[in-house]
């Protein structure tokens, strides 16, 4: 099933997510980057499908996350402080089926119910330690009785890093 996409009216998506110029010679002033029935490509910034819009006009380039275009294509408009979730967890199936709308928490406490989500330990992507260095912290702490400043000092950590371990603080 295809629906116009509304913003841009020479263009339609279907409800898995595929996008297609409807009428190709009817208005010249706007193209799309990618081609017919295309899914679009993969943004590495945010890791949805994207698909890019040009206008010719005024050289202008707009790039649309497919899972909106969808969503707000078959739906309506999505709701001031909702997001779209994928139920899955995958980000590139766009399906209509796969779509839901939800409040932020509600996507952040999802992702971690599907393990997508990690924010502790070396599995965090902020995350300088990994498990094996802090427990070398803790026996350099405990057991050779070395300051935090000199582990700190030693690991090129700053000393408060070292006392939160101390103290077991996430």
């Amino acid at each position: 099933q295809w629906k116009p996409i509304q913003e841009f009216p020479e263009f339609a998506v279907s409800n898995f997510g595929r996008i297609k110029r409807i009428n190709p010679g009817r208005n010249p002033n706007h193209w799309a980057k990618v081609g017919f029935t295309s899914i679009g490509h993969l943004n590495p910034r945010w890791g949805y499908l994207v698909f890019c819009f040009h206008r010719r006009k005024d050289k202008t380039q707009y790039l649309k996350r497919i899972h909106r275009l969808v969503y707000e294509a078959f739906v309506g408009p999505i709701p001031i402080g909702k997001e779209i979730n994928h139920i899955d967890g995958h980000k590139t199936n766009n399906r209509l089926v796969n779509l839901e709308v939800v409040t932020r928490s509600e996507k952040i406490r999802h992702a971690y119910a599907l393990g997508l989500s990690y924010t502790k330990g070396s599995q965090c992507h902020l995350s300088k330690l990994t498990e094996q260095k802090v427990l070398k912290i803790k026996r350099w702490l405990f057991i050779n009785k070395l300051t935090a400043r000199a582990i700190a000092h030693r690991l090129d950590l700053h000393y408060e890093t070292i006392g939160q371990i101390k103290r077991n603080q996430p």
